[in-house]
């Protein structure tokens, strides 16, 4: 499925510089890590998307009035389960296996690497409340994690280390007033 793509991107490089010559073995191994890495960044882009989606709706109840529950407060609540690590770990040892395991250990890497960082995020947003350089910080950590691999990768351990078993939610609006049942009349 990638093989063309690869091949595309050789002959066009070869057109920009004609002293260009490709290594047969490179070339393979460029076409084995680009199949890898399609899944990886397609679950991870795919967890980005369903959180997009998911805050959005929230802002839109919130703003209508209609829900329930108050606003959640994704900071201090939104962490990986502690089990997820082993998961996480469990696809990145497919990944050495080849074939079929390594493209699905590709996918849990990316989809779980995708939530480990949303946590990490969480976390860095956390931690920065309240302090008057927030704004520049978070703004220096988004462009970083998006245009180099390591600010990602610290982001990403960040998620990994403030893991917790249980994401404590928010009450009810109606679980402080009382029922009707309970009122005498």
């Amino acid at each position: 499925i990638t093989d063309p793509i690869v091949d595309l991107l050789i002959t066009s490089v070869k057109q920009q510089q004609p002293e260009f010559m490709p290594d047969p073995a490179a070339t393979a191994q460029t076409k084995s890590l680009i199949l890898l890495m399609l899944p990886a960044i397609q679950g991870g882009m795919w967890v980005g998307m369903l959180f997009a989606a998911y805050y959005c709706a929230v802002r839109i109840v919130a703003a209508s009035g209609r829900g329930l529950r108050p606003r959640e407060d994704i900071p201090s609540s939104l962490r990986m389960n502690r089990n997820s690590i082993f998961i996480f770990l469990a696809g990145l040892a497919a990944c050495f296996f080849g074939g079929v395991p390594a493209l699905v250990g590709a996918t849990v890497i990316g989809t779980f690497g995708a939530g480990f960082m949303l946590s990490g995020f969480a976390s860095l947003h956390f931690r920065t409340r309240g302090k008057d350089w927030r704004i520049p910080a978070l703004i220096l950590c988004y462009l970083a994690s998006m245009l180099m691999l390591l600010p990602a990768l610290l982001i990403l351990v960040l998620g990994l280390s403030d893991t917790r078993k249980a994401i404590a939610l928010t009450p009810t609006k109606d679980a402080d007033a009382p029922k009707q049942s309970d009122t005498k009349i």
